[in-house]
């Protein structure tokens, strides 16, 4: 009787021995899974919430990046960084990565971008250089204004190459994956937009349009939203086109003129435009809010008067 319960419990004992290492695997794999920070996943409202400092990326071209066109007024970027620090989220970074000239396939693998304009001739391009080093919770990109030239298939190959190298870099060296935001090209002030937004679709061989960027955009985060990801679509083309209707004539004047280059680059109010819209996306508008206050025509006119000595308050 006991030589039998003795056989027992060393069986038993080694039962447990032998599955102790598939439950560490388990646990193991588990773990890993665990280690991922999904910010893709959770809404805006709840990484906002956050008591954890987050660092935001503002990716673009040279309306991201500003240049003098608002004579030194802010960029959409710097009044989202204003946004954050009045909401208390102080310890948060915004990183402004806009260079002038970028386009998609800038935003490539370092070792991929154009050799006439890719890491032989300026070591600061690529993707690795544009976002991912700097480890982003949240992600902004505004690109195709320098993507015009290309048919849709060419834009939409280079985009989605982006999005891809940007995921997988992101989730492989820094355990994350970041909250990405596609804002779409704004409208050139010469282009007869009017007219143009009343047609939903743009034939593939028709070249600069930034309508058939707008819906080549819209059309990719749709897909990889379906495909498990959570993307959000900025449509700054719509809203331009809205502001466009409600000023009429005075568009131009007040959006991509002084001291605009008064077709591609909005001026101050334009970049304030941007902002809102940007700030919409994210569900962070709020007309009461003082910094969701200020009038265009206030911009302009510090814009033109920047020695005044009036400040642009809010």
């Amino acid at each position: 009787m006991k030589k039998r319960f003795f056989k027992s419990v060393v069986a038993w004992v080694l039962a447990i021995s032998m599955a102790v290492p598939s439950m560490s695997s388990v646990l193991n794999a588990q773990a890993t899974e665990g280690d991922i920070q999904n910010y893709d996943a959770m809404t805006m409202e709840q990484i906002l919430s956050s008591d954890e400092s987050l660092t935001w990326v503002i990716a673009g071209d040279s309306i991201t990046h500003n240049g003098g066109w608002t004579a030194g007024l802010n960029s959409y970027g710097e009044w989202m960084e204003q946004y954050l620090y009045d909401s208390g989220r102080g310890d948060d970074s915004v990183v402004l990565t806009g260079w002038g000239g970028a386009a998609t396939e800038d935003y490539q693998t370092y070792e991929n971008t154009p050799d006439k304009e890719g890491p032989k001739q300026d070591s600061g391009m690529g993707i690795e250089n544009f976002i991912t080093k700097y480890n982003p919770d949240v992600v902004t990109i505004k690109l195709g204004m320098n993507d015009r030239y290309k048919t849709k298939a060419q834009f939409v190959t280079y985009y989605k190459q982006m999005l891809d190298s940007l995921y997988e870099i992101c989730e492989t060296e820094h355990k994350k994956i970041p909250k990405v935001i596609l804002l779409t090209p704004t409208p050139i002030a010469s282009e007869n937009f009017l007219d143009d937004a009343k047609h939903g679709e743009v034939a593939d061989g028709v070249y600069e349009s930034t309508t058939r960027q707008r819906n080549a955009l819209e059309k990719i985060v749709n897909e990889y939203n379906a495909a498990g990801k959570h993307l959000l679509f900025c449509d700054l083309r719509t809203a331009f086109l809205e502001e466009a209707q409600a000023l009429g004539e005075d568009y131009v004047s007040v959006f991509f003129q002084d001291p605009s280059d008064g077709a591609i680059h909005p001026n101050a109010a334009g970049q304030y435009c941007i902002f809102k819209t940007l700030a919409k996306t994210l569900g962070v508008y709020d007309e009461n809010k003082e910094i969701f206050q200020i009038e265009y025509d206030d911009l302009v006119y510090h814009a033109l008067y920047a020695d005044s000595t009036e400040n642009v308050t809010y």
